[in-house]
């Protein structure tokens, strides 16, 4: 990545597309600052704010602030946002009517996050630090759809975790690696110690890979297992996100999903890109390849924001055996 000798900027009123949250609006801005002068040429700290306002009346908004520090040996995420989120309950695994005929529910909440990584002493590619997560909101089950005669129902509700995050990252760029590995291992502990109303344990595993097959052609592999235990609310179970579904459409106690992606940049700001993700969900880690499993696949095209940085401006067109979904986001998907 090569920003100039200033920092660089990205403005942008993103058009909203997915199954979940249906069409509307995604302002982003972002500021890509100028590696600092004890990091020259390594990665940027980067400083957003942004929102989104969908038809069936979501939205969000919020700020963030991810920076590298001293050499690259510190990395720190904060991030603070605000949302309405109207979804859909499915129902855990194969839940039969639910599957069919799902619940709609609204989950507002106020969001708080705040993470550090320090580089594992005599390492060059192993990081390892604390993260700490609080929200507090209420969730709503909207029953008057089913029948009018029927009140909406919902509760007051607080999470908050303590975790812990490992990483190992030989990516060539954050934004659009080329090139290099990218694992991390992560386990968080929610409870009322942090402040929260539920007590539970989430655990994730992740490993990209990028290969480079040309000057212009990339191809990205990922794959990701995530489990939990204890009192986990149904709106925070593992959830695979598979292209062309609805979010929590796949829920359980375990998931596991895989993604590859073909990526070719065909212009200097232009890129396509296609893929395809699967997964399964269980209710047991050795029941996984028995569960309830999806497949999506489709192409998209990528838009590079602007010419000081790699970050780009996506939109996805996925495929599944029961819906077909658009995507439009900042960024790539991993």
């Amino acid at each position: 990545m090569n920003l100039a000798s200033g920092g660089s900027w990205v403005v942008a009123p993103i058009p909203k597309s997915s199954p979940t949250l249906g069409a509307g609006l995604q302002p982003v801005v972002l500021y890509m600052h100028a590696p600092k002068d004890d990091n020259p040429g390594g990665e940027p700290a980067i400083t957003g704010v942004g929102g989104l306002y969908t038809d069936n009346n979501s939205y969000v908004v919020g700020a963030f602030h991810k920076d590298y520090l001293f050499q690259g040996r510190l990395r720190t995420m904060a991030a603070l946002g605000k949302g309405k989120l109207n979804l859909n309950y499915f129902g855990v695994g194969d839940s039969g009517f639910l599957t069919d005929h799902p619940l709609g529910y609204s989950i507002e909440m106020d969001v708080l996050y705040l993470g550090v990584q320090a580089r594992i002493p005599h390492t060059e590619h192993w990081y390892f630090g604390p993260n700490f997560l609080y929200t507090q909101g209420t969730v709503s089950f909207r029953l008057s759809e089913l029948a009018p005669i029927f009140p909406d129902v919902g509760r007051s509700v607080n999470i908050a975790a303590l975790g812990l995050d490992l990483s190992y990252d030989t990516r060539d760029d954050s934004l659009y690696p080329k090139d290099g590995t990218y694992f991390t291992a992560s386990v968080s502990d929610y409870g009322e110690t942090w402040g929260g109303d539920y007590d539970y344990r989430k655990y994730g595993l992740s490993l990209s890979h990028y290969f480079s097959l040309g000057p212009k052609l990339v191809l990205a592999a990922n794959g990701e297992m995530k489990g939990s235990s204890g009192d986990v609310p149904f709106f925070d179970m593992p959830n695979l996100g598979i292209r062309g579904y609805e979010s929590g459409r796949f829920i359980d106690d375990f998931t596991f999903m895989t993604r590859a992606e073909l990526r070719y940049q065909f212009r200097p700001r232009w890129g396509f890109v296609t893929f395809a993700d699967g997964g399964m969900v269980n209710d047991s880690i050795s029941g996984l390849l028995s569960g309830e499993a999806g497949l999506g696949y489709g192409v998209g095209v990528r838009y590079r924001a602007s010419e000081g940085s790699t970050l780009n401006l996506s939109l996805d067109v996925a495929k599944t055996s029961e819906d077909t979904g658009i995507y439009i986001r900042v960024g790539e998907m991993f």
